[in-house]
């Protein structure tokens, strides 16, 4: 029987330290049928170079959200 395909979605903002040990933590589990998705929502600190330099290791999408905040 195959497991569910399980999609995590993350939110950061200006916290990627936290996302990507978030990141680390669900790729050390043992069910492995999941993709993540982190939502990056306008941070203006580097979070997106730490994310995309992160991605590069792991298998996760990014999605940008740009604009006015509000």
């Amino acid at each position: 029987m195959t497991e569910p395909y399980v999609g995590i979605v993350l939110v950061n903002y200006r916290g990627a330290e936290d996302t990507i040990e978030c990141i680390d933590s669900l790729n050390e589990m043992e069910y492995q049928n999941f993709f993540i998705v982190v939502v990056d929502n306008h941070s203006e600190d580097g979070s997106l170079e730490r994310l995309y330099e992160k991605k590069q290791e792991r298998d996760f999408a990014v999605i940008e959200r740009k604009g006015k905040r509000g």
